[in-house]
């Protein structure tokens, strides 16, 4: 699945669940092209996307990221860092991401750690 420039938010059902339908779907990968304007992704972007095996790299314009944001993406490996920019999170972002082995998380700009970010991720 690819997502291309002009998006400024990734939004989801008229508000919060983008890609909601693609629960039990065949995508595996995301990936976003000329994705440089994007300042947030609301909470429930990728919300059960069980089959995503590599969370997707995001841009630096990124300053917010939705709470359950990429929860029960239970195939992601690796969590990787998110950008440096944000200054806001939310609870449950990677909640139930249980295949993952290795998370990053360098939040500079983030006053606190979100509640449950890392619930559920057992591995």
């Amino acid at each position: 699945m690819m997502i291309y420039r002009n998006i400024e938010e990734l939004n989801d059902r008229e508000a919060t669940e983008p890609f909601i339908k693609c629960t039990d779907s065949y995508v595996t990968n995301i990936g976003f092209s000329a994705w440089a304007g994007i300042s947030t992704i609301n909470r429930n972007a990728f919300l059960k996307m069980d089959r995503i095996e590599a969370m997707p790299i995001l841009p630096g314009s990124v300053r917010s990221i939705g709470s359950a944001c990429f929860s029960g993406c239970s195939a992601i490996k690796e969590i990787l860092p998110l950008p440096q920019n944000v200054t806001n999170i939310g609870s449950y972002v990677f909640n139930q991401c249980s295949a993952a082995t290795n998370a990053t998380v360098s939040l500079p700009s983030v006053s606190a750690i979100p509640s449950h970010m890392f619930l559920n991720c057992i591995s």
